[in-house]
């Protein structure tokens, strides 16, 4: 990993990671320094560059890998490639910033940024001065599938020898999209979904305007849910849960992985009824939602829940879950219990909320 900064005047003048054991043997002109487990670069006048060896292998929970470099393609975030970074600049100073691949030869990359004529991608993000590549990347002898989908570029891509429904996951897309147009208050211009099948892990993860999903998993598991439609709820909300709220971002996903294929005419209200009677089943012993990580239990009774509060406000007036939903994506902050009554007490009154002053909102002991 090579970081280049060019500067006409020091505009950056500091640089600091904090050290961990993925980036090692750092070199750079000037030199990069080790203050307090930090590691501290200090730019010339003129810019300079950094590089370091980076270790992208690894296995979730000991089981399959949710990040590989292998001889036949690389499958990884960009949040790992490149750490997150503090600067100090001058005041009001912008920023460029391209990513650009050294690969072997017959591999080619994909990211979720534009592509430029010279190959390079464009990375912006006007919420931050440090412009680094966030999302999945994958990169190989890739087979990639292309459309545009209720006006975002969308690009499914991954290995050409694995097993992967590139085309059934656009047509999926297209039937959904307009009904995640409904509810979230924008798309992004630019959607990537990688997928890979063993020795990767056999499930799905979000990232910002992307996805992972592994080449096994089905769009629509056997339950009526969709694994496919909940990881791209957390992408098109752009926001995590809180620290004793992660309940609520997964129950908004579960919530949705049902209602919006039944909205899309995806399933018969028969299928949906049993949908939510197996996520009833699930979380019926599940006494308190609030906690730093949403088992699939919690979840399941997070998505009840949720969905007991959305039949509240829609008996109490003319305000819904989604409006809520379309409210919290909107402050862009991560998704609190104290967010949520805020949201739902603007849109819709204390009365209609009644039902978050509820035990199951208690914090537990993780």
């Amino acid at each position: 990993m090579r970081i280049e900064v060019a500067q006409e005047r020091r505009l950056l003048r500091e640089m600091n990671w904090k050290k961990t054991g993925r980036h090692i043997d750092w070199v750079g002109d000037p030199m990069p320094e080790e203050r307090d487990g930090q590691l501290v670069w200090l730019p010339a006048r003129e810019g300079g560059w950094l590089e370091a060896c980076v270790n992208l292998d690894h296995q979730r929970n000991g089981d399959g890998y949710d990040s590989r470099v292998s001889p036949a393609f690389a499958l990884f975030r960009g949040d790992d490639l490149v750490p997150a970074a503090q600067t100090r600049t001058v005041v009001d100073a912008e920023s460029r910033t391209t990513l650009t691949f050294l690969l072997p030869e017959g591999w080619s990359p994909a990211t979720r940024f534009a592509e430029l004529d010279d190959g390079a991608f464009l990375v912006d993000d006007p919420s931050r001065r440090f412009d680094r590549p966030t999302g999945w990347i994958v990169a190989g002898d890739l087979g990639i599938r292309r459309n545009r989908v209720a006006g975002m570029r969308v690009a499914v891509a991954g290995p050409v020898d694995h097993d992967i429904r590139r085309m059934d996951i656009l047509a999926f897309l297209n039937f959904l999209a307009p009904e995640f147009d409904r509810v979230m208050p924008a798309l992004p211009a630019r959607l990537l979904i990688v997928s890979a099948g063993d020795p990767f892990w056999k499930g799905a993860l979000s990232g910002p305007d992307s996805m992972y999903l592994h080449a096994d998993r089905p769009l629509v598991s056997g339950n009526g849910t969709s694994t496919l439609v909940h990881e791209l709820v957390h992408v098109f909300m752009g926001v995590t849960g809180g620290p004793d709220d992660d309940w609520l971002a997964e129950g908004l996903a579960e919530f949705y992985a049902i209602e919006l294929m039944f909205r899309a005419g995806g399933m018969t209200e028969a299928r949906r009824k049993n949908a939510w009677k197996d996520l009833e089943r699930w979380g019926e012993d599940v006494k308190s939602l609030r906690g730093r990580a949403s088992t699939g239990p919690v979840t399941a009774r997070a998505a009840v829940f949720l969905r007991s509060l959305d039949s509240a406000l829609r008996e109490q007036g003319d305000a819904t879950l989604d409006d809520v939903t379309a409210g919290l994506a909107r402050r862009g902050e991560p998704l609190t219990l104290e967010g949520l009554v805020e949201v739902c007490t603007e849109l819709a009154g204390e009365a209609a909320c009644e039902r978050l002053d509820s035990r199951l909102l208690q914090r537990r002991e993780d």
